[in-house]
């Protein structure tokens, strides 16, 4: 994914946090677990990356805290925002 794919995913993520909100769903959970492609930027197996989205355990997880954040600010504070991931890799 270029830089420019990664901006328009965060951005997708929180249209969809928003749309969550209007709908009135109580919690999001975000899927970085199971071969999904948040996961796939988690993992040291998958993530072959040069960049600041890849390497180290701090850029492996860049993606996940900037869209986690992103969606926790759309969301409202008393509903709550998870994030599910795999213990494997």
């Amino acid at each position: 994914m270029s830089l420019d794919d990664i901006a328009q995913l965060k951005a997708d993520f929180v249209a969809s946090a928003q749309r969550a909100e209007r709908l009135g769903i109580d919690l999001i959970e975000l899927h970085a677990a199971h071969g999904y492609l948040l996961h796939e930027f988690l993992s040291p197996l998958s993530n072959q990356r040069d960049d600041e989205y890849g390497g180290s355990l701090e850029n492996r997880m860049r993606l996940i805290l900037e869209i986690f954040g992103a969606v926790r600010d759309v969301f409202p504070r008393e509903k709550p925002v998870g994030i599910r991931i795999s213990g494997s890799d």
